[in-house]
């Protein structure tokens, strides 16, 4: 988590979120990365006391960071954005698959 103590305001408006009417249909606002940043630090009070739910918001952050090509400094090198997408599509294929045998129980 304390690597988001190095986020800037400039990294903030480089980040691309993609689906956005997806996520206004499901949650009733847009996710706007600047407010989501300011709620974790918040939560966190200035990245320096631990909290799950916190940490947690802190690691998708920083995997929307990640999927917009954005490293902070003193990271290690990241994976190319192919190798990155390829990831995302084999998780969201596993949700699918977890999804329909939910379903599938359920009937």
């Amino acid at each position: 988590m304390q690597t988001l103590n190095q986020v800037t305001p400039s990294l903030l408006q480089q980040i691309q979120v993609r689906h956005q009417d997806k996520i206004l249909e499901l949650t009733g606002s847009r996710l706007e990365p600047a407010k989501a940043y300011e709620i974790i630090k918040k939560e966190t009070k200035g990245f320096k006391e631990s909290n799950p739910k916190a940490e947690q918001a802190a690691n998708l952050f920083m995997e929307l960071l990640r999927l917009n090509g954005i490293s902070l400094p003193g990271q290690a090198p990241e994976k190319s954005n192919a190798q990155n997408h390829l990831q995302l599509q084999e998780r969201e294929r596993a949700r699918a698959l977890e999804l329909l045998e939910l379903e599938l129980t359920l009937n």
